[in-house]
């Protein structure tokens, strides 16, 4: 019996920029709130109700724009994926929260893709997934790109691929990563749609 366990992964739609603004929005809206409640509310302490503020911001806020990402290491996988506010900070702090994939333990890693719906500008988008078989039946299945540029993915998958990690690769998705000419999502959708041969 096979064993499926998914981290809800989703590939990280926005910029740099995008974030920065996302936070000074949040920050705004707390800073305009703390205002209206002091200016209505005389009586509550302002020091207080700015203090809440902030706590709430960082302790709360923050963790919440915190990107999911994995990396690799000698001798393994690292995914970073926090389930929640308790968690994010238990990583921050203490480094807790980090699933590891020993590459003794993979017989090997297939390349696949999942059409993700349409989130808020962006159209149809897709996730690059790994489906990591283990030499035990197991697999886990994550968000591959998530957190990680193209240059350092494509180096990962040749570092795995030299300490003996086997890459199956179906639809051809990394000759496209490797190749600037071609547009990895007009690629997907041609095999989708069964204009390219799977």
């Amino acid at each position: 019996i096979y064993m499926k366990q998914k981290f809800e992964i989703k590939k990280e739609n926005r910029s740099i920029i995008w974030k920065v603004l996302l936070v000074l929005i949040y920050f705004s809206f707390y800073a305009v709130s703390i205002r209206l409640v002091v200016n209505y509310l005389p009586f509550i302490n302002e020091w207080l109700i700015t203090m809440i503020g902030l706590f709430i911001y960082f302790i709360i806020i923050l963790p919440l724009v915190f990107t999911p990402k994995w990396y690799i290491s000698n001798d393994s996988i690292l995914i970073i994926q926090p389930k929640g506010i308790i968690e994010t900070w238990e990583y921050f702090v203490l480094k807790k929260g980090v699933h590891e994939i020993k590459y003794s333990t993979i017989d090997n890693i297939t390349i696949t893709y999942e059409k993700v719906s349409a989130q808020f500008i962006y159209n149809e988008a897709y996730n690059i997934l790994f489906k990591v078989c283990l030499k035990s039946g197991d697999e886990i299945v994550f968000d591959s790109l998530l957190g990680v540029d193209k240059y350092n993915y494509l180096r990962g998958i040749d570092l795995m691929k030299s300490k003996g990690i086997v890459f199956k690769d179906k639809y051809h998705i990394l000759s496209v990563l490797k190749d600037d000419k071609i547009n990895l999502w007009k690629h997907l959708r041609n095999v989708e749609e069964g204009i390219l041969n799977d």
